[in-house]
C-alpha cells in the first residue's frame, strides 16, 4: 500500500517514498508501462450476460493495451489524427470499449465527448454544437439512434467502431504517445456533461491535470483524525461499479484502475445496474468494494437484505454517489455487517472533494478534510444552513479540480446546503440544494429531502418528489416499483410514513394525505445518467396532474384552517353530480381529511367522483352508484347531519327530490346549490332567467319543509358568478374567451356590471358557513352573502388583455338575441343549454348583488381578486398556447 509523507499541518505534499510522480502521470503511458511490467494481470471484468452465473469476461493489461493500439490506428485510418484537439464523440453499450476509445482518442490528438446514451436528441444537439463536435463513433447497438440523429445534424460524420473482441484479438503494433507531463498537462482530453438533474446538461472540459489528480494524485492527500480520504487508491481486490462509463464517476473509476491496484467489475453491457444484478454478482465474486448510486444500493437492501449480510464477508466499503442514501439502507448495512459506508461528494464541475472516510455510526454525515476540504459559508442563520463554497488557495492549486476546469474563477459556489451535527461540530448533514429548497407563497421554506428520503425507504417505492414552489402547501408524487402496486393500499402505507414526518416538521411543511399521488408506471419519472430523479423535468411532465391535485385539495389557506375546524360538526356528506368517465377521481383521502366516515357494508361498490362543474371544490364528494335512484340514495347514507349540494346547473331540477330523500334519511341541515346569485333579487330573475326560476322553487320548497319539520334547517350561500365559469375553466365560457385569437364574445353591454367570485373562495365560504352553525342545533336558517368583486364587462376584458399581454376584439351581443336562444333551447328540450344561456343572460345584464345588500363578513376569509383568479387559472392555458 502506498503512503504519503505529506505533513498534516502543511498544504503542499511531498513525494511518496516510492518516488512515483503521483498526480503527474499520463494515463496512455501508465497503461503501456503496466502492460510491459504485468501483462497478464487482470485490469477489469464484465458480466457476459444478464445471467450472471454465465461468468465474466476478463481483460488484462496486455489485452487492453493491444485494443488501444488497434483502435488508435483504426481512428487514424478512418478520420485521421487531430493537431488541434478536435472533439470526437462516442456512444456505446457499457463495455470496455469506452476505456479503449478514451485512451486511443487522446493518443490520436482528440478530446473525447461522452454524451449520455439516455439524452434526448435536443440535449445531444446542444452538446454537439457547444463542443463543435462533427465526428461520432458508435457501437452497432446504437446504429438506428445515431443514424436518426445524424440525419438531423448537418455536417455530422458517423463511424461504427469494431467489436471489442476484434480490438483485443487483432494484433496491433505500438501506437506512440511521447509527450511529457509538462508538454501534455494542459491538453484537453475529455468532455463529460452535467447530469441534467437541475436543468439542461452542460459540457465540462477536463485536461490531464484534472484527471491525473482525481484518479491518481488523490493518494497524496494525507490522513486526518486517523482516517484516509474517501478513495480506493490503496484498495486491492475486486471493486464493482454501478455508474455508467459516460458519467464522470464511471469515467474516473475505469481510468483509476490504470493507476491503482484494484480490478474493476462491471455488470452486463446491455442491462442497467440494479439491486438484483449486484446481488447476483456478489454471489459469484468476492467483491471487496462497491461504487453505487443510491437507488441501486437501496433496492439491493430492500430486496436482498439477508443475502447481502451473508455475501458481504469480503466487502470492505461501499461508496455511494449522486445523492443521499436512504437512512434505512445505510443503517441496515452498518448495523448488520462490518462494511464501511461512505459518500463520494462532488460534481461534474468540481470533481471529487476531500472527505474523510465515515465512521460507522456517522455514515450519513460528512467530515471534510481539515486542510483540503472546502469552506462552509453561513447563508441562512435562522435555519443554521451553510453552503459549500470552494475558494482558490494559492498553495492548493494542485488539488482544486474546479479551478483546473475554470481557471478564470477564484470561487465556486456549489449551491449545496449543509447544517452542523447537533453535538459533533466537525460533522455535517446534507440538507439539500439551494435550488431544491421549496419556497412557499408565504415565503416559508420546506426541505423536500425530509419527506423524500423516508418515502423512498418503502419497499414499494422507486422514487418520490415533493413539490409546492410558490404554493401554500406542498404535495408529493410517488413512483411505485411495479405496475401491479395497489394504489390504495400503498397510499395508506405511505401516509403512515408521512404522518410520522409531519410530527417532526413545522406546521407550514406538513403534507396532507390528499396531496400524495401514486403515479402510474407507464409515465415514469425523468432520470439523469446517475439514475437520480431529474426534478425539473419530472415536475414539468406532471404539471397537469399537480394542477388538478391543488384544485382538488382546496389549498386556499383560509379554507384549510376552516376545514380543520369542521370536525365540530359531526358527520357531513357532500353530494355532486358525477362527471364524465374521464373525470372520475377517487377522493377517499380528502373525505378522511374532512373527517368524513367511510360507508361500509352494502355500499362496497360505491364510487367517489369529482363533480363535473366543480373542479375547484375538492371537498365535494359524490357518493353515487351506477343506476341508483334518488329515492333510495339515502338508504346508504343514513345518519349524516348535513348535506351540501354542489350541482351543475342542469341538475338543479333534481334538488327538490334530493332534499326530500335527505330528509327521509335523517339529514338535519342542507346547503342547496344556490351558488351564483341572490334569489331575493327583483322579479326579472323569475321572468327572464330560467336558472333562477328553478332556484326560487328550491328555496320555496326549503321554507315549506322547515315549517313542517322544525328540526330541519338550511343555509343559502349567495355568491357572484364563478370567475372560472366566465373564462372557460369549468366547462363554461360565458365571456367567450379565445386566448389564441385574443377574441371575446358576451351577451351584454360594455358598461353592464357583474359580481365575480373565484371557485376557491366559494369553497372557503361554504365551509365557513358550516362552521357558523351551532352543532347542537342544526335547525336554523342562515343566509351568507359573499359576492366577490364588482366590475363591468369592459373592465373584465381589460383584465384579460393585461394578463394575456394582447388586445382583445370583443363582440357584445344583445339581450334579445340571448332570450331568443334561450327560448329555442327550451322548446327543443335541451335544458342544459337553456340553463347555460340563462346564466349568460344573468352575467351580461344583471348585477347579481342588489343595491343596498351588504356582504356577510366571515372570519378568516380573504377573497381573491378577479385579476389574481384570472392569472392563476389562465397561466397553464397561456403556457400551453405558447
Amino acid at each position: 500500500m502506498h503512503t504519503s509523507t505529506a505533513i498534516e499541518n502543511g498544504t503542499t505534499p511531498t513525494l511518496p517514498l516510492d518516488g512515483i510522480q503521483y498526480g503527474k502521470r499520463l494515463f496512455p503511458q501508465v497503461l503501456e508501462d503496466a502492460a510491459a511490467a504485468n501483462p497478464n494481470d487482470v485490469i477489469g471484468m464484465i458480466a457476459k450476460s444478464a445471467d450472471i452465473s454465465a461468468g465474466f469476461t476478463k481483460v488484462t493489461y496486455l489485452q487492453l493495451s493491444n485494443a488501444v493500439n488497434f483502435t488508435a490506428w483504426w481512428i487514424e485510418a478512418q478520420i485521421g489524427r487531430s493537431e488541434l484537439f478536435e472533439t470526437l464523440a462516442y456512444v456505446g453499450i457499457q463495455d470496455f470499449r469506452y476505456l479503449v476509445i478514451e485512451i486511443a482518442a487522446v493518443k490520436c490528438g482528440y478530446k473525447i465527448l461522452l454524451p449520455s446514451v439516455r439524452n434526448s436528441a435536443t440535449n445531444d444537439e446542444a452538446l454537439f454544437q457547444s463542443t463543435k463536435c462533427s465526428k461520432l463513433l458508435f457501437t452497432s447497438q446504437f446504429e438506428a439512434k445515431v443514424g436518426s440523429f445524424a440525419a438531423s445534424m448537418r455536417g455530422l460524420n458517423i463511424f461504427q467502431v469494431p467489436s471489442f473482441d476484434d480490438m483485443v484479438t487483432c494484433p496491433a503494433k505500438h501506437y506512440p504517445y511521447t509527450k511529457t507531463w509538462e508538454e501534455a498537462k494542459n491538453d484537453p482530453i475529455v468532455i463529460v456533461h452535467t447530469s441534467g438533474t437541475t436543468g439542461t446538461p452542460k459540457a465540462v472540459l477536463y485536461n490531464h491535470t484534472f484527471v491525473a489528480f482525481a484518479a491518481d494524485g488523490v493518494r497524496l492527500l494525507p490522513p486526518a483524525n486517523g482516517r484516509h480520504v474517501t478513495s480506493l487508491a490503496a484498495f486491492q481486490g475486486l471493486a464493482y461499479c454501478s455508474v455508467p462509463f459516460f458519467h464522470l464517476g464511471g469515467f474516473l473509476f475505469g481510468l483509476s484502475t490504470l493507476f491503482c491496484d484494484y480490478t474493476v467489475v462491471f455488470g452486463p453491457s446491455e442491462a442497467q445496474a440494479s439491486g438484483d444484478i449486484v446481488n447476483a454478482i456478489m454471489q459469484e465474486l468476492k467483491i471487496g468494494a462497491m461504487m453505487l448510486v443510491p437507488n441501486v444500493c437501496e433496492n439491493l437492501i430492500k430486496d436482498h437484505g439477508e443475502d447481502f449480510v451473508t455475501r458481504s464477508k469480503a466487502l470492505e466499503v461501499i461508496f455511494f454517489l449522486g445523492g443521499p442514501l436512504a437512512s434505512f439502507a445505510g443503517d441496515f448495512i452498518t448495523q448488520n455487517t462490518a462494511v464501511n459506508v461512505s459518500q463520494i461528494y462532488g460534481s461534474t464541475e468540481t470533481g471529487v472533494l476531500s472527505l474523510l472516510m465515515a465512521e460507522p455510526q456517522h455514515w450519513n454525515h460528512f467530515e471534510w478534510h481539515p486542510i483540503y476540504g472546502p469552506d462552509l459559508e453561513l447563508v441562512d442563520p435562522e435555519a443554521g444552513l451553510y453552503e459549500v463554497v470552494i475558494n482558490r488557495r494559492p498553495d492548493q492549486t494542485w488539488c482544486s479540480g474546479v479551478f483546473f476546469n475554470f481557471p478564470q474563477l477564484d470561487q465556486w459556489r456549489t449551491k449545496d446546503l449543509f447544517r452542523k451535527h447537533d453535538t459533533e461540530s466537525h460533522l455535517w448533514v446534507f440538507h439539500g440544494r439551494r435550488d431544491d429548497v421549496i419556497i412557499l407563497s408565504s415565503g416559508l421554506k420546506v426541505n423536500p429531502l425530509i419527506f423524500e428520503s423516508i418515502l423512498q425507504s418503502h419497499l414499494g417505492v422507486d422514487g418520490a418528489i415533493v413539490f409546492g414552489s410558490s404554493k401554500l402547501q406542498c404535495g408529493i408524487l410517488v413512483e411505485p416499483r411495479t405496475s401491479q402496486a395497489e394504489e390504495g393500499s400503498l397510499l395508506d402505507e405511505l401516509w403512515l410514513l408521512v404522518e410520522k414526518v409531519n410530527t417532526e416538521v413545522q406546521e407550514h411543511a406538513k403534507i396532507d394525505k390528499g396531496m400524495i399521488m401514486v403515479i402510474t408506471r407507464n409515465k415514469p419519472f425523468a432520470r439523469s445518467i446517475k439514475n437520480t430523479i431529474v426534478r425539473s423535468t419530472t415536475l414539468e411532465d406532471y404539471e397537469t396532474e399537480i394542477r388538478e391535485m391543488y384544485a382538488m385539495a382546496c389549498l386556499h389557506h383560509d379554507c384549510v384552517g376552516l376545514l380543520r375546524r369542521k370536525i365540530e360538526l359531526g358527520r357531513v356528506a357532500f353530494y355532486a353530480r358525477p362527471g364524465a368517465s374521464s373525470e372520475k377521481e377517487v377522493l377517499y383521502a380528502m373525505a378522511e381529511a374532512l373527517g368524513m366516515e367511510r360507508v361500509e357494508g352494502d355500499i362496497r361498490d360505491i364510487a367517489i367522483y369529482r363533480c363535473r362543474l366543480a373542479v375547484s371544490f375538492p371537498f365535494i364528494v359524490l357518493i353515487h352508484r351506477e343506476n341508483i335512484g334518488l329515492t333510495s340514495l339515502f338508504r346508504y347514507g343514513k345518519g349524516f347531519d348535513i348535506v351540501i349540494c354542489c350541482l351543475s346547473h342542469d341538475s338543479i331540477l333534481d334538488q327538490i327530490s334530493i332534499i326530500d330523500t335527505a330528509l327521509a334519511g335523517g339529514v338535519r341541515h342542507i346547503i342547496p346549490s344556490e351558488f351564483g346569485g341572490d334569489l331575493s333579487c327583483d322579479a326579472f330573475y323569475e321572468k327572464k332567467a330560467l336558472l333562477w326560476r328553478y332556484k326560487l322553487l328550491v328555496q320555496a320548497h326549503l321554507e315549506r319543509v322547515v315549517r313542517e319539520e322544525p328540526a330541519f334547517g338550511y343555509t343559502l350561500v349567495y355568491v357572484g358568478i364563478f370567475t372560472e365559469l366566465m373564462i372557460g375553466q369549468m366547462m363554461c365560457n360565458i365571456m367567450g374567451l379565445d386566448t389564441e385569437a385574443f377574441t371575446g364574445e358576451v351577451f351584454g353591454k360594455p358598461g353592464n356590471v357583474v359580481w365575480a367570485t373565484s371557485a376557491n373562495d366559494v369553497a372557503a365560504v361554504t365551509v365557513a358557513a358550516l362552521v357558523r352553525l351551532n352543532p347542537s342545533n342544526f335547525a336554523e336558517k342562515q343566509e351568507v352573502f359573499v359576492y366577490g368583486q364588482k366590475l363591468s364587462l369592459a373592465e373584465a376584458y381589460g383584465i384579460f388583455e393585461k394578463v394575456c399581454g394582447q388586445p382583445f376584439t370583443v363582440r357584445y351581443r344583445s339581450a334579445e338575441e340571448c332570450e331568443r336562444q334561450l327560448e329555442k333551447f327550451v322548446q327543443a328540450g335541451t335544458m342544459s343549454q337553456a340553463l347555460y344561456m340563462s346564466l349568460c343572460h344573468v352575467c351580461g345584464f344583471c348585477a347579481i348583488m342588489p343595491e343596498g345588500k351588504k356582504m356577510t363578513l366571515l372570519q378568516g376569509i380573504e377573497l381573491e381578486d378577479f385579476e389574481a383568479t384570472v392569472r392563476r387559472t389562465l397561466r397553464p392555458v397561456l403556457k400551453d398556447a405558447k
